[in-house]
């Protein structure tokens, strides 16, 4: 769990799909290392982990979307008031 709250203080242009891939799959080699890994490491778990994880990259996505679509607008808006 530490992993997973240390990937989200990471930066929002970080958090692409491919280095949160790359990023887990070491933590996981490493717990499994080390004999970490328990009965949450479990198919069930593992399914729950994937649902919590979509739902945030689909969150994500959202506020990325809203971002640029702000960002746009007042570009354009002031971009219209400078050219009037």
């Amino acid at each position: 769990m530490d992993s997973l709250k240390k990937w989200n203080t990471k930066p929002l242009g970080d958090k692409i799909f491919v280095n949160f891939n790359t990023y887990m799959s070491e933590k996981h080699h490493t717990l499994r290392q080390v004999g970490a890994l328990s009965i949450h490491d479990s198919e069930f778990w593992q399914a729950n982990m994937i649902q919590q994880l979509t739902d945030h990259q689909e969150k994500l996505t959202q506020d990325i979307n809203l971002q640029l679509a702000s960002t746009m607008q007042n570009f354009f808006l002031s971009n219209k008031y400078a050219t009037s």
